[in-house]
């Protein structure tokens, strides 16, 4: 039993049949069938009653994709903890004060909160040259 398995168990459960499913999955019909046959063989226990053209679920089935939507879930769940969500960290920006005024969103120089926005934190203030007092001490 593996995720495939699981996940070929539930697209055949949840389209109604092998043919759906296959279509579902980009999979040629005797792919999902042999699957299918390998999952029931490695439990032990039919998965399906095989009534004309439908698919029922046995008891032991019920039972295999509850089991099979958690355990789905949690490889969903991990995927997405370990995948990066974007840049991270901190972006320091340095101008001159005029450009950083007009340019640049003001909570980026004041130092003021973003909230939780995405993406890195961005930071920045003006050269110490830049400020009006370092200016008028340079004549």
């Amino acid at each position: 039993m593996d995720i495939a398995a699981l996940e070929i168990f539930r697209a055949v459960v949840s389209e109604g049949g092998i043919t759906r499913a296959a279509e579902r999955l980009h999979r040629v019909q005797s792919n999902v069938t042999t699957r299918i046959r390998q999952l029931e063989e490695s439990v032990g226990v039919p998965l399906f009653i095989r009534d004309r053209k439908r698919l029922l679920l046995t008891p032991a089935g019920e039972v295999l994709l509850d089991y099979s939507e958690r355990i789905l879930g949690l490889v969903q769940e991990a995927r997405q903890a370990v995948l990066p969500q974007g840049p991270r960290g901190r972006l320091r920006v340095g101008a001159m004060e005029s450009t950083a005024a007009s340019r640049l969103p003001g909570p980026a120089m004041t130092g003021a909160p973003r909230g939780r926005q995405p993406g890195p934190a961005m930071t920045g203030a003006p050269r110490e040259a830049d400020r009006p007092a370092a200016r008028r001490g340079r004549r």
